[in-house]
């Protein structure tokens, strides 16, 4: 029902997107980005790590032909001075300046590589996963890898986004359970991320008007 760190450490600041059902349905539990001019932002950065990190989360496009950051990782305004421009992030393009329904990575002031999968559905949920281990960066899209081998160096970040950059390239659709690592997850540790997080929790009741002896 909020865009709070479950950690408790990076406060939030929700500009325009509102609260959507997340992928097992449950109302006010993923937020909705229209593509225009929402976003979540944080005060700091989870990491400023240029290598062995894992950038996470949830996804439903709403769009499939759209320039729409998920997690940002870093500084760009797609402009001038471009200095400044640092970072990663994976997206929604068909390349750095392009719309399309394809998974790209973005890294500012480096490049665009594709993340090597296309997004078909505007009503399916897909859980993307982006590391980079040893200067080497992976994609993975529900569990199962779809590029490696992206080896350009991303330069430190110094912003931290959900839904967007920093005013361009705004993310069309609901992003849930976003997660940043400060060390690549293993090819084990995706499968069961995904395993653990694709199927509803079961919560079992507990039994009433038990007498404890």
């Amino acid at each position: 029902g909020n865009a709070n760190d479950a950690e408790g450490t990076i406060n939030a600041t929700n500009i325009q997107a509102t609260l959507s059902a997340d992928r097992y349905g449950n109302p006010s539990q993923a937020y909705s980005f229209n593509g225009t001019n929402s976003y979540i932002g944080f005060a700091s950065v989870p990491t400023t790590q240029t290598d062995n990190w894992t950038e996470v989360a949830w996804l439903k496009p709403a769009s499939l032909n759209q320039i729409g950051v998920v997690v940002d990782l870093g500084y760009d305004t797609e402009g001038p001075p471009y200095n400044l421009i640092n970072g990663y992030n994976f997206c929604i393009s068909a390349g750095n300046v392009a719309k399309g329904n394809r998974l790209y990575v973005l890294f500012g002031n480096v490049g665009a590589f594709s993340g090597g999968f296309t997004f078909t559905d505007t009503n399916q949920w897909y859980q993307v996963v982006m590391l980079r281990n040893s200067g080497v960066t992976t994609l993975y899209v529900d569990g199962v890898r779809t590029a490696t081998g992206i080896t350009a160096t991303p330069l430190a970040p110094t912003t931290f986004k959900i839904g967007a950059e920093n005013g361009v390239r705004y993310f069309n659709g609901s992003i849930d359970d976003v997660r940043i690592y400060n060390r690549p997850l293993s090819s084990n540790d995706v499968a069961q991320l995904y395993a653990a997080e694709a199927v509803a929790p079961t919560i079992t009741a507990q039994p009433t008007n038990v007498i404890v002896n």
